[in-house]
């Protein structure tokens, strides 16, 4: 492959394009600011490019006032950039060059055509080309003159000198390969002694065959090689030529040569001076790089990830296919250039992403909630990095996502599924309340009554018999009747405490207190803020078990010997406080209902107090006691609380 230096027109026609007006767009503002989005970017990267270039390159107006230069020329000038812009061009070059460069400029004004001159002093020669740069109508507006030194290039075109001994000693110490070749007839006058260590084939047989370099050659490449031979022998100039050769060891090896002519007196080139370099390093690093692009291109387009790529104002730059199919496009370049706002359903969500994003530097597990292009909702997960230039300043961020619609609508399904159970759960348990208290009213009512009754008549009878064995026999069924009646208390207590239901919550938390006080020897504290209020049935129930539970968990497995139950009271809110002074646990395991044989009384309260709106709160430490809170709203039930 034959690869060509830049031509001084080429860079005059880069430094044109850089500062030339563009064409309006005619396709409407959103293309137009895209249009002009992209215009800066590209004239940015020209004006690095216009930079880098290693010749000297101004822009002036026919007047000769500078309008632009590069870096390159202000270190030819020995001036900055700023310092040049606005000044005249003559007045920048020597005052004896100035005449010289005006007839030039004429020149190229009156005859459109370039023109070069060599401005010559003791220890330096500068060659000035001059380009016409013709505006819309045809006229030329501008002069492009670009600038090199070609001290080195003169030098090596002069006649070499006799005795050639002292060139030879200027080669013995460089780092590339010199090879001076002569033209007509072909031959070879001087090389380098690095030849021999680069292309492994000796001084001697070079000079003994000046076309034995062309054996080790890669036959690939060959043909390259003659053409560009025969493209010197017609039109001699400067030419850098990339190749491979394959040497008597066996490894390739890559070689770019540069030739420069030597014209003799008469002007023509008698001579062809070479450097040559070995470039098989750099090459391996290029073609490292290049397969590492291949791969990271064949990840991006094969992955069935989405990734884009966005830039710090939050424009798409790269986008996969797995993301355009994500999102309901076509083809992946329909994405870039689009705002981030066009795919973000929450954008307050992903200003918060790029803040923490900011912070961080990394960020998994993202979940977001993208639009599709028609108009859809798609929801996905996935990791977001911040990307840096190689000056290790941030250009954007990247962002690696998975399609999780399905699961998140499936999670959806099943907290709503959740939520239903949850509310069946609380409503079965309030008719379970309402079924114990009618379950109990028939036991006072029916049962109980009945068992009175039937004592009293017992008693009668017993009065009215002599018999002494008979009489015993009725105090035996009397006894056993008062035992019914006992149990058939205490079972409508267990059911339906009364006295919540005829004095109310305060009354039956007393009760609890002093029964576990005298069931268990606990000393248990009721704190009450003497405030009444009306309550449903159903609320008290749920309240009375509420606190039931608590308190008996202490008995049973917090081996606590102090609790105190407080209840305050305000206008729509009612606060149940239960603490005690024992071992602690799990309070989230229990409350989750993970652990159901301790667990399940607080997990179903939980749910029926969030099923009326209430909430309970359940605080543990081990070794530090727990304390628990109950909120209710107030419902008006009519009756006394």
């Amino acid at each position: 492959m034959v690869e060509r230096k830049t031509t001084p027109q080429s860079a005059a026609d880069n430094l044109v394009k850089l500062r030339s007006p563009q064409p309006e767009d005619e396709t409407g503002e959103g293309v137009r600011s895209s249009s002009e989005a992209s215009l800066r970017q590209r004239l940015t990267r020209l004006g690095r490019l216009i930079d880098a270039h290693p010749d000297a390159l101004w822009l002036t107006d026919q007047d000769g006032v500078v309008l632009e230069a590069n870096r390159p020329a202000a270190a030819l000038m020995g001036l900055g950039v700023e310092e040049m812009i606005g000044a005249g061009f003559v007045d920048l070059i020597p005052s004896g060059l100035a005449r010289t460069h005006r007839r030039r400029v004429e020149d190229v004004v009156q005859t459109g055509l370039p023109v070069f001159y060599v401005h010559s002093r003791e220890d330096r020669d500068i060659e000035f080309h001059l380009y016409a740069a013709p505006g819309s109508g045809g006229e030329v507006e501008n002069l492009v003159i670009v600038g090199r030194d070609v001290t080195a290039r003169r030098r090596a075109e002069e006649p070499v000198p006799e005795p050639e001994e002292n060139l030879r000693q200027l080669t013995v110490n460089l780092r590339e390969t010199y090879v001076l070749l002569q033209v007509d007839p072909p031959g070879v006058v001087l090389v380098s002694p690095s030849f021999e260590e680069v292309f492994q084939l000796s001084v001697e047989d070079l000079m003994a065959n000046p076309w034995a370099l062309t054996e080790l050659i890669h036959p690939d490449d060959l043909n390259l090689l003659r053409d560009l031979c025969v493209q010197w022998r017609h039109q001699p100039q400067s030419f850098e030529f990339e190749y491979r050769i394959m040497p008597p060891d066996g490894q390739v090896r890559w070689i770019v040569s540069r030739g420069f002519p030597i014209i003799d007196q008469t002007g023509r080139p008698n001579r062809l001076a070479t450097v040559s370099e070995d470039i098989t390093d750099r090459k391996l690093v290029e073609e490292a790089r290049r397969e590492s692009d291949r791969r990271y291109r064949a990840l991006f387009e094969g992955s069935r990830d989405g990734v884009l790529s966005l830039d710090l104002e939050g424009r798409i730059l790269t986008a996969n296919p797995a993301a355009a199919r994500i999102l309901g496009y076509d083809d992946p370049r329909e994405l870039v250039g689009l705002p981030a706002e066009t795919i973000h359903q929450e954008p307050a969500r992903r200003t918060q992403m790029i803040s923490r994003l900011r912070e961080q530097g990394f960020l998994d597990e993202v979940e977001l909630a993208f639009k599709r292009r028609d108009g859809g909702v798609v929801y996905v997960m996935g990791s977001a990095t911040v990307d840096f230039d190689a000056a290790g300043r941030p250009t954007g961020h990247s962002f690696i996502f998975s399609d999780v619609t399905r699961r998140k609508m499936a999670e959806e399904a099943l907290l709503a599924n959740q939520r239903q159970l949850s509310a069946l759960a609380a409503e079965l348990a309030m008719i379970e309340e309402r079924e114990r208290r009618r379950i109990a009213s028939n036991l006072h009512d029916r049962v109980g009554t009945n068992l009175f009754s039937a004592k009293i008549k017992i008693k009668a009878v017993e009065a009215a018999l002599d018999d002494g064995h008979a009489t015993r026999e009725l105090a035996e069924v009397s006894a056993l009747i008062d035992q019914i009646v006992r149990d058939a208390r205490s079972l409508t207590c267990e059911l339906a405490l009364p006295v919540l239901y005829e004095l109310g919550i305060e009354a039956a938390v007393e009760w609890l207190a002093e029964k576990i006080r005298a069931e268990h020897g606990l000393t248990v504290r009721v704190v009450d803020d003497g405030r009444r209020l009306p309550l449903s049935d159903e609320l008290r129930g749920l309240l009375f078990r509420s606190v039931s539970e608590l308190v008996h968990n202490a008995v049973k497995h917090a081996r606590a010997s102090v609790v105190e139950v407080g209840l305050e009271k305000s206008e729509d809110l009612i606060r149940i406080r239960v603490a005690d002074d024992g071992i602690g646990f799990d309070a989230e395991g229990l409350l989750s209902g993970r652990k159901l044989s301790v667990g399940w009384g607080l997990f179903s309260i939980r749910e029926r107090l969030t099923y009326i709106g209430g909430r309970l709160e359940v605080n543990s430490r081990p070794g530090q006691g727990t304390e628990a809170h109950i909120r209710a709203p107030v419902t008006d039930a009519g009756g006394a609380g």
